[in-house]
């Protein structure tokens, strides 16, 4: 009978049955990302992301850009209309490039952390994104999953390369996820801060650069170089911008992108290895595995893809002045690397530490995949049609007005093309800057009624054209402020959950 501790013995097994932890992850993608793709209508953003991506050509695509219909850089509006070349539009179909982004950072972490931890902490690695917001970006058409592809890239790549292993191929993939990064998303540029982290040990260490890996860098730098035009438009609205740097932000940030991770059930595993490895170490039970180390460069470098949101908190401080906690998500990656091997370096005695945390994570995923199954077929709710209020304000004559800025581009998409012209959106982005503190949906709203056929008018505009109208409020706006400011008669005829609907009259001789 072996004496082997049970974690050796489990790791043996997994690596000689691999498939195994390979299906279970893919079973658990698929599970836990394409039924809530294909329930969850599009929203304001994603909508941008749909109109945006079927201009006519790829240089409408880029004019469009320059003109502020979308503050993005272009790629993941590429890959999305690739997409829709070959499948059309879809709840699933155009949200492919982020479910491929998510999927390609859980295979990445898996192989980075089979070779350097085994199986068991791989699986165990491979299944944290599915606790953190990565999964919800999963299945949003926007560009963060296909951010944390990249930056899980860019390490894979960088510790290959710097590992001497098919060295050629993984400095020009590095180079290649770098750029792809910043083409994807500016703040993609915090891809390049765990590979300089770790050049940095690794410099100081060899005592001389790694002119690939530079070259790799600096070339990445360089085919980023044409995206300065839409830099500039993007920084021109920097100031005006809905979400402002603060430096009170960092936690916030930490708990939005780790949110899971720090539930009841992962608390307790934590509290169990904690122990597990402490007691261990105070009795010296079993024989110490002095191999288990992990080179210092890539401690840093994942020491540093865990501090992405932090590092982005402080780029948008000094540089942009905008950030968003899912401008962080980057980070991903690194805290999927950084918690099974932080247990496995510290698990020395070979305890059960490393299943304590494997079979934690799989058990809840597990048990949220099983759930999925049991439950009936997700079927995607109608914005609209849950809006009876609404509807009946369409099918009447004269314009309604949308007063919610987030909420118009959806109850737009969803309404029923007969009734799509009878709906308004009114866009002054001075109104908006100075009721709100921000200007830029409003100025992305008259920008892209420049490329679509959307109803989008200047506010001033349609009040000299229509002293009576309609007005559904169904969330935060400037409007009703400013017609209550201008002496408009407001009278609320019809509530539902979620929207009220005003009529408006605005006084004979009212300055817009």
């Amino acid at each position: 009978m072996s004496h082997e501790p049970l974690g050796i013995l489990i790791d043996r097994w997994l690596r000689r049955h691999l498939l195994v932890p390979i299906a279970l992850l893919v079973v658990a993608c698929l599970a836990l990302t394409l039924p809530a793709a294909a329930a969850k209508p599009f929203w304001h953003d994603e909508i941008y992301t749909i109109l945006t991506s079927r201009l006519p050509s790829l240089a409408a695509m880029w004019r469009a850009a320059l003109d502020g219909v979308d503050l993005s850089p272009p790629l993941n509006l590429w890959l999305t209309r690739a997409v829709h070349a070959v499948t059309g539009v879809g709840p699933i179909a155009t949200r492919l490039p982020a479910l491929a982004g998510f999927f390609l950072t859980v295979s990445i972490v898996f192989v980075i952390l089979l070779r350097r931890a085994g199986p068991t902490a791989a699986l165990a690695g491979a299944l944290v994104p599915f606790f953190t917001a990565g999964l919800r970006y999963s299945y949003e058409a926007r560009p963060y999953g296909v951010m944390m592809g990249l930056s899980a890239l860019a390490i894979y790549a960088w510790m290959e390369a710097a590992g001497g292993r098919r060295r050629r191929l993984n400095l020009a993939l590095l180079g290649a996820a770098l750029a792809a990064s910043i083409w994807n998303h500016y703040f993609g540029v915090m891809a390049f801060a765990p590979v300089a982290g770790g050049e940095v040990v690794r410099t100081i260490q060899r005592r001389r650069l790694d002119w690939g890996v530079a070259a790799a860098c600096a070339l990445a730098l360089v085919a980023a170089a044409p995206l300065y035009p839409l830099i500039s438009v993007a920084a021109d609205q920097g100031g005006t911008f809905w979400a402002q740097a603060a430096m009170a932000q960092p936690a916030e940030a930490y708990r939005y992108v780790l949110n899971a991770l720090l539930t009841t059930p992962i608390a307790a595993a934590a509290t169990a290895i904690a122990l597990i490895i402490g007691f261990a170490a105070l009795l010296r039970t079993g024989a110490a595995d002095r191999s288990r180390r992990i080179p210092a460069h890539e401690v840093v470098a994942v020491a540093t893809a865990v501090a992405i949101p932090l590092l982005a908190l402080l780029a948008g401080r000094l540089v942009t002045g905008v950030f968003v906690p899912r401008y962080g998500l980057g980070a991903v990656a690194g805290a999927s690397l950084a918690v099974p091997l932080l247990v496995w370096r510290l698990n020395v005695r070979r305890g059960p530490a490393e299943l304590v945390l494997c079979g934690t994570l799989l058990w809840v995923v597990g048990a949220s995949v099983l759930a999925t199954a049991q439950r009936p077929q997700p079927v995607m709710p109608d914005p609209v049609a849950a809006r009876p209020v609404f509807l009946s304000s369409l099918r009447s004559p004269g314009p309604t007005v949308v007063s919610s800025s987030l909420q118009f581009a959806q109850l737009w998409y969803y309404t029923p093309p007969e009734f799509q012209t009878r709906l308004r959106y009114l866009a002054d982005p001075d109104q908006a800057l100075e009721r709100t503190g921000a200007d830029t949906i409003d100025r992305g709203y008259l920008a892209l009624a420049r490329w679509r056929r959307i109803p989008v008018e200047p506010y001033g505009r349609f009040v000299a054209d229509y002293p009576d109208f309609r007005v559904y409020e169904s969330g935060s706006g400037w409007l009703l402020d400013k017609l209550a400011d201008s002496g408009a008669s407001i009278e609320e005829i019809a509530s539902e959950p979620g929207g009220r609907l005003y009529q408006v009259r605005m006084p004979a001789g009212a300055r817009p």
